[in-house]
């Protein structure tokens, strides 16, 4: 069963090099260290947005940050499922939302754009 991970656009290029790691200079959460993961990709996407509502920028627009959030889509067989933790900082009870401690190699998994999730 896959589960899901939101970043922006921009960042796809490392990701897509290095993985998806914990990395504190672009954390966008202050809890725990660690690859967030979702089981839903609403649950992954909720996390970007709710960090730009908390820190976003005065001089970005609100419809075209959005816009730049992506969902990707972590098989599995990508990473060892018995090294996720539950997140402690998100309660929501239809959702379930983990915490990874390591990097998960993420070369050609698949990308959802925030919009053709919403279209969905």
């Amino acid at each position: 069963m896959p589960l899901y991970h939101a970043t922006w656009r921009e960042r796809l290029p490392a990701i897509r090099r290095e993985g998806i790691r914990a990395d504190v200079a672009t954390k966008n959460h202050s809890c725990e260290n660690g690859v967030y993961l979702a089981d839903s990709p609403l649950a992954a996407a909720y996390f970007l947005i709710e960090a730009y509502v908390q820190r976003g920028r005065a001089v970005s627009d609100p419809a075209e940050r959005a816009s730049a959030i992506v969902i990707i889509v972590v098989d599995d067989a990508r990473f060892d499922r018995s090294a996720l933790e539950p997140d402690p900082g998100f309660t929501y009870p239809v959702f379930r939302t983990f915490v990874h401690p390591g990097r998960i190699d993420v070369r050609n998994a698949t990308i959802i754009g925030v919009n053709d999730l919403l279209e969905r």
